[in-house]
This record gives C-alpha cells, structure tokens and sequence, in this order.
C-alpha cells in the first residue's frame, strides 16, 4: 500500500490481491492544527497507558505474594 498526496487530498493505493489492479481510496487530510492535537492526545493516552500497565504489573506481583502467604497459613491452620 503507498499513499499519494493531491493537494488538500491523500489517495491510498494498494495492489488489489495479486492480480495487478489497482484500487483507490481518496480521503481529506486532516489540518496541521488537528495533527497536533491528536498528536498530543496519543501521547496523553500512551502515558496513562503506561502508568495503567505498572499499576497491573503491582497488582499481579502482589496477587503472587499474597497466594504464596496464604498456602503458608492454611499449612500453619492444620498444624494447630
């Protein structure tokens, strides 16, 4: 797939499944200002993201913890 730029217009071509046509999309480019807007947006996100994916990695290291504590206090039950 290649795009191609036509003024305020991208067309995105790609081979149609080996048989050597070609198929065309034409789609408005979005303006600078909402680039940069979504840009920022992505990079709000991939920081939650991050901050989502460590609190989970915690949660799991915990959730290991507390399994290990448990097994340990049911044998400490049936000894007593």
């Amino acid at each position: 797939m290649y795009k191609v730029k036509l003024g305020e217009w991208c067309v995105m071509c790609w081979d149609k499944g080996g048989d050597g046509g070609v198929e065309t999309s034409s789609v408005p480019l979005p303006l600078a200002e909402d680039v940069h807007e979504l840009r920022k947006q992505i990079r709000s996100l991939e920081e939650k993201n991050a901050v989502y994916m460590q609190q989970n990695l915690d949660l799991e290291e915990e959730l290991r913890r507390t399994s290990s504590v448990k097994v340990q206090l049911n044998s400490h039950k049936q000894r007593v």
